[in-house]
């Protein structure tokens, strides 16, 4: 997915009326509804898949097994894991890299007839770019 500079107005102005935890608290009760089965705040060592069935084994050493994973692991985590299969070498030096997301983020909430909103970004030192809309 590309950034679409044209979408930045639309998400700097409009705001879920409950807020994103909101919209993500149910997402995940309808998950759960339909048959999510989950664990928090369980460190995972290997992941492994074979053939039907993806075995995950805890720091703990409980085993849970399903026919999918949905991993939601921070890039900059799993480095900590070993999966078998291995990883594709893309994703190897994605992890190697780690998140590019460290950065000074920006945002202002301007009142008066200025700006209503001023972003800017900068990774890894420079302001990358800044934007603001009335």
């Amino acid at each position: 997915m590309s950034y679409n500079p044209d979408f930045a107005p639309i998400w700097t102005i409009f705001k879920l009326r409950q807020g994103q935890l909101a919209l993500a608290s149910a997402m995940f009760q309808d998950a759960v509804n339909n048959g999510l089965h989950h664990a928090f705040k369980t460190p995972i060592k290997p992941i492994i898949d074979e053939a039907h069935v993806v075995k995950t084994i805890t720091a703990g050493g409980k085993q849970y097994q399903a026919r999918r994973v949905v991993s939601t692991i921070p890039l900059n985590v799993l480095h900590t894991i070993s999966f078998t299969p291995r990883l594709s070498p893309t994703r190897q030096q994605a992890i190697s890299i780690g998140h590019v997301n460290y950065m000074t983020k920006i945002h202002a909430d301007v009142k008066g007839s200025g700006l209503t909103s001023w972003n800017g970004m900068r990774y890894p030192n420079l302001l990358m770019f800044g934007f603001g809309t009335e």
